[in-house]
């Protein structure tokens, strides 16, 4: 069984909206947990049935932008963010799916990490579900970084590079993931996350895929059983020839041998017959 963590910026403020939304479950359920989203029951994602599990911060998700806007003034930062600056950072917390230890536990220590690592200030938005297939904690955070006293805004060096997220996912596992019987992932693996739109799109694609292989096998099983009606049909035909062919043998058979060779006299004197006629006619015509 494994840690997970899974990191990635939020470009813009509409984006930042979209992720909370989804985070917050707000279009989703109702305030007693009830199902308003209209999704097809083949298309959910989540299961309704395990809504009241949920732990999600009361944070409305248009306030969420105004609080990210709150935290930047607080900061008191020399220079302003960039206009093209990331709007937030996202950072996920989960592990294996097998894993049967105290999720509630898990994610309170995990959280307590993650806002000791990236600053309790900077933290906007925390959801932890339980209505997907694993459970899993989002958290997220304003990209402001201090370094000797000074704040700066850059989800670069919030998130930084290939060394510090190794690092981060070590420190992770000393601090938490080992306590609960989690294995840090192979430091250098190039394996990757899949976000939810990755993963509907390829779940669509699936379900596509198989309606065209689904097609195919009806099809093969339309031919198989139009040749197996052939078959009987020709085997039929073939049983009843055979048992014309031993009703014919079985009157032969039958047949008296005197009968026979009555028939076959009455041959003999009918070509002889034939053959003083033929002769007649003949010297006639000499």
């Amino acid at each position: 069984m494994y840690q997970v963590i899974h990191i990635r910026k939020i470009r813009t403020s509409a984006g930042l909206s979209q992720v909370a939304s989804h985070n917050s479950r707000e279009k989703v359920y109702d305030k007693d947990g009830a199902d308003i989203s209209g999704t097809p029951e083949a298309e959910k994602w989540y299961n309704p049935e395990k809504s009241h599990l949920n732990n999600i911060d009361k944070t409305p998700v248009k306030d969420v932008v105004r609080k990210r806007n709150i935290v930047i003034r607080k900061a008191n930062l020399k220079r302003k963010p960039q206009k093209n600056a990331a709007a937030a950072v996202e950072v996920v917390f989960s592990a294996s799916p097998e894993f049967s230890g105290d999720w509630n536990r898990y994610f309170s220590e995990t959280k307590k990490w993650a806002m000791k690592q990236f600053g309790v200030e900077n933290l906007l938005q925390t959801a932890i579900h339980y209505d997907e297939t694993t459970p899993h904690m989002h958290m997220l955070f304003v990209p402001i970084v201090e370094k000797s006293g000074i704040k700066k805004y850059s989800s670069g060096e919030f998130v930084g590079n290939r060394t510090r997220l190794q690092q981060l996912h070590t420190d992770y596992f000393k601090s938490v993931g080992r306590k609960h019987g989690l294995k840090r992932g192979e430091v250098g693996s190039r394996s990757s996350h899949q976000s939810l739109q990755e993963y509907s799109k390829q779940k669509k694609q699936l379900k596509q895929e198989y309606k065209t292989f689904s097609g195919y096998v009806n099809t093969y099983n339309n031919a198989v059983d139009e040749f197996n009606k052939k078959k009987s049909d020709y085997e039929d035909k073939q049983s009843d020839m055979w048992k014309a062919f031993s009703r014919v043998n079985q009157i032969l058979k039958g047949l008296d041998r005197e009968i026979i060779n009555q028939l076959l006299k009455h041959l003999e004197e009918q070509a002889q017959e034939y053959r003083k006629k033929r002769n007649k006619q003949q010297g006639m015509g000499r």
